[in-house]
């Protein structure tokens, strides 16, 4: 897939919000909440952040920096250029952010090599990060500027968006975006063909030395869960992700198996071992030709906005008769 067809465009974004309408969604995953600041000046708001401490962030932050891909891409949703960004491999070859670089944001790399130093060489006034960067020094980059880490355990990705788009200041932003985003997910659920909604499935990513699945409490768990999906969970089901044995993919087995492939399938040798063992071919989604290859940066890495309408055209490709052949 294409890395631009990640894009959710300025003017889809407009569009949406031009016809939207007051709807309870029965579809939609638990609904996002803004974040309320517990004190307000001409200069500064102060939230009550992640991990419970007060933090003052300017009323109109003007130079912020990403450190995580979905924050980088509710950024550019809203109309925001950061100073400083993370990509990693899901964002680097976007075109928005090419565009964003040439427009002068700094592209920090993945989120494991960020420089602190280059981060306070672009004077922050905002730092916001998530999932990935719980552990990896809050107090270094609190000293550089308010730093807000949007990855409470509890919260679904949306009210991830949330927090983060009232620390922007961009709070009526983003409650266009996320109704918009609420009746296209509505639209993308009726859309499914009646006999795929409420299937059973599984999301398993084959890693170069490990396999891995995903479970509801994953961005890509929440998204088809939200279409009305019944996630087949394994064993551990309260954590985002875990790793598996070739012996336990047995507790996988559903309807319809979506498979991320890291690299090239033909040099990835466990992917390669994994589909001539007996207990991944004696699979039910595998017997039945429902096993399909889908993109990691959509549905695993990106987690945000723009992947989630991604994962909706994927879906709508997947369940017609126009759909690509099955991976073996």
């Amino acid at each position: 897939m294409h890395a631009d067809s990640l894009s959710l465009s300025r003017r889809q974004f407009a569009a949406g919000a031009a016809g939207l309408t007051a709807l309870t969604l029965a579809g939609r995953d638990a609904a996002a909440q803004i974040a309320t600041p517990i004190a307000t000046t001409e200069a500064t708001r102060t939230f009550i952040d992640d991990r419970g401490a007060e933090i003052a962030v300017p009323a109109d932050p003007q130079r912020v920096v990403t450190l995580d891909t979905p924050y980088l891409d509710l950024c550019l949703l809203l109309g925001i250029t950061p100073v400083g960004g993370v990509s990693g491999r899901s964002l680097s070859t976007w075109s928005v952010v090419i565009e964003a670089i040439a427009n002068g944001m700094v592209d920090l790399g993945s989120a494991p090599e960020i420089d602190l130093e280059v981060i306070t060489s672009l004077k922050p006034d905002l730092i916001i990060g998530g999932v990935f960067n719980a552990d990896r020094g809050h107090d270094q980059l609190a000293q550089i500027a308010p730093t807000f880490f949007a990855g409470q355990v509890n919260a679904n990705w949306r009210e991830r968006m949330a927090y983060a788009a009232s620390m922007l200041g961009h709070e009526a932003d983003w409650q266009i975006l996320d109704d918009t985003y609420a009746t296209d997910l509505e639209a993308a659920r009726q859309n499914l063909p009646a006999e795929v909604q409420g299937a059973k499935i599984s999301h398993v990513r084959a890693m170069p030395d490990a396999l891995r699945y995903q479970t509801s409490k994953h961005f890509i768990g929440e998204v088809l869960d939200a279409l009305g999906f019944d996630i087949v969970q394994g064993e551990d089901a309260d954590d985002r992700t875990r790793e598996i044995s070739f012996e336990q993919i047995r507790d996988l087995d559903a309807e319809y198996l979506f498979l991320v492939i890291d690299g090239e399938p033909d040099e990835n040798t466990l992917y390669q071992e994994l589909i001539t063992n007996d207990l991944w071919l004696q699979l039910e989604a595998v017997k039945q030709g429902h096993v399909y290859e889908v993109n990691a940066q959509a549905w695993l890495e990106l987690r945000g906005y723009s992947a989630a309408y991604t994962v909706f055209e994927d879906l709508a490709a997947i369940f017609t008769q126009d759909a690509a052949t099955p991976t073996a």
